[in-house]
């Protein structure tokens, strides 16, 4: 009974201890009372006493380095990484010999600036836009966010006159929505294909492509939509950006699209739609709303069907450009000169309405103005045919 009675007085006194210190302690640290001597020479001697955060001695006085490191708040964008590192943590690393990461920039390669917004804490960032080209940041997507991880090189003094640890090398991962830029509900879990572009010298970024139902490209297809049914020339809206690039340093342009009757981009029967930024004359209605001048592309096409199959899948390449690439069909190059970058992607399949009775493109109508030419000789040459036989 004496033992419990210890313990929930204990437990008590931790508690309103706790409660004292203003502002709060850091989880490392434990809120404890002191008492300063002021002025000794007075009679009675003057005293402060009070409340104050500590380092927290359970944790500090045998530390274990590597699981205090990844127990660190981090966050992260597409444009850089956080690690924050509390004052208690860092001042107890510095004291043993270790380098933090802001003093061992050469063995961290994507280190950009060392702040600290927030009093007892110190925050490193780290930029993926870094032009160290050893700055790789490894990343993975599904279908709502974007994962990135690095690693952080905690090393140790080797001029020291003792070392009591190793280097630590703590990887880091965060992950933020996928549609970061684009302010998507990352609930509906949409429909979205990936691809990585790398840029030598900038870094390494991951690029989208996103389906929309309407004009304002802000409601994407699910994967639940999918296969997506629409009918032969209703307006498919296609989103794609890049993430974590520099937008006055980048832009990202459409530079070809065509569809095929199975998944496979490779497939002998295609239509094109795009080709060289620019649409087919003759091809399906494809209108841009944003390209070439930002990050971002908007863009639609009027669906069709093929003759063989109900079926349609896109296929669309998409450049990264230094500087801008602002269209301009009548004077820009397929392979301009600030292209640094091209990444592809696929969307699909839709269903095409079977009872739709608009024009449907084939393998045939997809070769162009020479398939015009062939029939228009057929026809002429069975009127010629048809005209001796009457003489």
């Amino acid at each position: 009974m004496k033992i419990l009675l210890t313990i929930i007085l204990t437990i008590g006194f931790i508690k309103q201890a706790s409660s004292q210190c203003d502002p709060p302690c850091f989880p490392d640290e434990v809120c404890q009372p002191f008492l300063d001597i002021y002025d000794q020479t007075a009679s009675p001697a003057v005293t402060i006493s009070g409340y104050e955060c500590n380092c927290n001695s359970t944790l500090y006085d045998y530390p274990d380095f590597k699981a205090l490191l990844k127990e660190q708040t981090i966050s992260c964008n597409p444009f850089q990484f956080s690690v924050n590192i509390s004052q208690c943590l860092g001042r107890k690393m510095i004291a043993l010999g270790f380098f933090l990461p802001n003093e061992n920039t050469q063995q961290n390669h994507c280190f950009y600036t060392e702040y600290s917004n927030e009093p007892g804490i110190a925050t490193y960032n780290y930029n993926f836009t870094s032009s160290d080209p050893n700055c790789v940041a490894v990343i993975s997507v599904n279908a709502t966010h974007v994962t990135t991880s690095i690693n952080v090189l905690f090393e140790t003094d080797k001029t020291a006159s003792v070392i009591l640890y190793n280097d630590i090398n703590v990887n880091y991962s965060c992950s933020y929505p996928l549609n970061y830029n684009v302010s998507l509900d990352v609930g509906l879990n949409p429909y979205v294909s990936t691809s990585n572009i790398s840029v030598t010298g900038s870094g390494t970024y991951v690029t989208t492509m996103q389906l929309y139902k309407d004009s304002s490209y802000t409601v994407p297809y699910t994967v639940s939509d999918m296969p997506i049914h629409l009918t032969v020339e209703s307006p498919l809206y296609i989103g794609a950006s890049v993430q974590g690039a520099d937008p006055s340093k980048f832009a990202f342009k459409v530079q070809s699209c065509y569809a095929t009757p199975t998944q496979a981009s490779n497939d002998p029967v295609q239509y094109p739609i795009i080709s060289k930024g620019c649409p087919i004359p003759g091809s399906t209605g494809v209108h841009f709303d944003i390209d070439g001048t930002e990050l971002l592309v908007h863009f639609y096409i009027k669906l069709f069907k093929f003759t063989t199959s109900e079926k349609v899948y896109l296929h669309c390449t998409f450049d990264l450009c230094s500087g801008t690439c602002e269209p301009g069909c009548g004077t820009r190059n397929a392979e301009s000169e600030n292209t640094v970058g091209s990444a592809k992607h696929s969307g699909g399949p839709f269903d095409l309405d079977k009872s739709a009775s608009a024009a449907e493109p084939s393998a045939d109508s997809a070769a162009g103005p020479s398939a015009d030419f062939s029939r228009t000789l057929k026809i002429w040459t069975l009127l010629a045919l048809l005209l001796m036989n009457a003489m």
